[in-house]
């Protein structure tokens, strides 16, 4: 959340924007938009994709992975590491509380 706060004290990000809503909104719209082929596939083959395509999930992964970089990445990760492909993961590791 530092990073959102950051942002909207440059302007990047609009100042009356509840830093949490706004993560949690980004999240969905990305999420929605890896579930869309799989949830919607009528409104992928009206705009000419077939999700059932062989090469369509590779294709679709990386154009995804192209829109969280170009457009997201540093204000979503927030510190994330990056995983083995270059591509920020969802979230940071799992720690165990020791005890």
């Amino acid at each position: 959340m530092a990073d959102i706060r950051r942002r909207q004290d440059a302007g990047e990000i609009a100042s009356d924007l509840d830093p949490a809503l706004f993560l949690l909104a980004i999240m969905v719209a990305i999420m929605g938009a890896i579930a869309a082929p799989i949830t919607l596939p009528q409104v992928a083959r009206r705009m000419g994709i077939d999700p059932s395509a062989p090469k369509f999930e590779a294709r679709y992964a990386e154009e995804v992975k192209r829109l969280i970089r170009a457009q997201w990445a540093e204000t979503l990760v927030d510190g994330a590491p990056e995983g083995p492909d270059g591509a920020y993961l969802s979230h940071p590791p799992t720690r165990r509380a020791s005890g």
